[in-house]
């Protein structure tokens, strides 16, 4: 039913070329368009140029305005979740059941989002939150997260209290002992 949503606004858009393309070929700055080939979509539809556009120009304003990120965190989808594979079927992969990956990966993120505000008390509330969601070529999606804080982390203890890395002990951890 939503594919028959998306053509029905796209034909509404084919036929209504004349008027979009008046206003939006001065926006984009193009004046080399083929009218007779060239479709624009405008930025009220999901995931066109248009929109893109200004959802980038969105976040560079909000950056710019309030300060750039304190970080820059990428989350990525992992197909053995045990939300994941506790609802496969036998000769089923993740591939096969995107809403249920989806559906995860949205939880673990919402989860994510709330355990970053309360994790980092040095360095204050956060200010703004953004972040875009893609999907790989394997169906799994990853999200890449602005986060900023009220204060920034500036010297090497503000950053050592966020970040660290430990060597495991000896006969901890077998997997990492036998790659």
């Amino acid at each position: 039913m939503w594919t028959r949503e998306i053509d029905c606004r796209l034909a509404y858009i084919r036929r209504n070329q004349e008027r979009i393309r008046r206003e939006d070929a001065e926006l984009m700055g193009r004046d080399d368009l083929d009218e007779a080939t060239n479709v624009f979509l405008p930025s009220l539809f999901l995931g066109s140029f248009r929109w893109c556009s200004e959802q980038v120009s969105d976040a560079l304003a909000i950056a710019s305005h309030l300060g750039n990120p304190t970080f820059f965190i990428t989350i990525t989808a992992n197909p053995n979740w045990p939300e994941i594979t506790s609802r496969l079927r036998p000769g089923q992969s993740a591939a096969d059941i995107p809403m249920v990956v989806v559906r995860a990966f949205h939880a673990r993120i919402a989860l994510m989002l709330t355990a970053i505000s309360n994790m980092f008390p040095n360095v204050g509330p956060p200010i703004y939150k953004l972040y875009v969601i893609e999907f790989q070529k394997r169906g799994l999606p990853h999200c890449h997260l602005l986060i900023k804080f009220k204060y920034d982390c500036v010297t090497p203890n503000d950053i050592d209290a966020i970040v660290s890395a430990e060597m495991p002990i000896d006969g901890s951890d077998i997997a990492l002992e036998l790659t």
